[in-house]
């Protein structure tokens, strides 16, 4: 099968966002709590987070155009400074889907969806308490992505946090099959996770053909 530029051009709407959404394959799923300068919590389902560098440790994602829509993540984002980042649990990914929704900013995601907000160190942001890897971010930059009026969000790692301290080896190494999380395809098709293998650091001389 072949599917043109101008195929996907012509393909009616919601299969075309449908298709392209999924050419990037599967992704983290991150919720990503917030609250505003009122105490008013957000909980959204993201899969754009991406490494950014680790030293310091910098994450960022992608926010969809901000003017004319209310973002309330993005807007908490710039009025506070942090977020965190939480990790879905597979056994949650329904109640993570729904945080997708358009709940009004008077409305708790966190109450709504059926997850618990969890305050720890000295992030004013709310965890997931569910999430088995939960992270204290302070944001840092705002990158305009001019092509589509997205942004590039960018911050600091301050604090990480593991339900299981098995799932980090001496190496570093961080095992998702532990920890039991949820990865996404698109925008609504999520799948678990099954380690197959680890590899030292690639280098061609130790290649075996």
């Amino acid at each position: 099968m072949h599917i043109s530029k101008q195929d996907l051009q012509n393909t009616e709407c919601k299969r075309r966002l449908s298709i392209v959404n999924n050419l990037s394959g599967v992704k983290s799923a991150f919720l990503i709590g917030t609250a505003n300068t009122a105490g008013q919590e957000n909980l959204a389902i993201f899969n754009s987070v991406v490494h950014i560098g680790s030293d310091p440790a910098r994450l960022g994602f992608i926010i969809r155009p901000v003017e004319g829509f209310p973002r309330h993540t993005y807007r908490n984002i710039l009025e506070t400074k942090t977020y965190t980042l939480n990790m879905v649990p597979i056994q949650m990914i329904e109640k993570a889907h729904y945080t997708s929704a358009k709940f009004d900013v008077t409305e708790n995601e966190f109450d709504a969806c059926g997850f618990v907000p969890e305050y720890r160190g000295a992030s004013s942001a709310p965890f997931v308490k569910e999430s088995p890897l939960k992270l204290a971010m302070t944001y840092e930059s705002s990158i305009d992505i001019p092509m589509n009026d997205t942004k590039l969000i960018i911050g600091q790692v301050e604090d990480i946090y593991l339900a299981d301290a098995a799932a980090i080896d001496d190496m570093g190494n961080i095992d998702l099959d532990i920890l039991q999380v949820a990865v996404v395809e698109g925008l609504n098709t999520y799948y678990g996770i099954e380690k197959k293998g680890w590899f030292p650091y690639a280098r061609k001389e130790n290649w075996k053909k």
